[in-house]
């Protein structure tokens, strides 16, 4: 994935949202979409994508529900971008 590919992926999700980043299965660094994305801002943007020197990536949606109820119950939303 590229840079331009994946910033155009990170818009689609609220510039608060929390992102976790994961190097071979081991939580590095957390942040949010948008302190991603400034990062991201002074690659070129076809520039691939490297990140602790993988350049392999899969972003995925976590969720973790606790509490509420049954209509409307508590789910904590975040990003977690694998590095490989």
């Amino acid at each position: 994935m590229n840079v331009e590919q994946l910033m155009s992926v990170l818009r689609e999700y609220p510039p608060s949202l929390r992102l976790v980043i994961v190097v071979e299965q081991h939580p590095m660094v957390e942040m949010t979409v948008v302190e991603l994305m400034l990062k991201l801002m002074t690659q070129p943007p076809g520039a691939l994508l490297t990140y602790y020197g993988c350049s392999n990536c899969i972003l995925r949606e976590k969720m973790d529900s606790k509490g509420g109820d049954a209509i409307v119950p508590m789910c904590k939303m975040w990003l977690e971008l694998d590095l490989r």
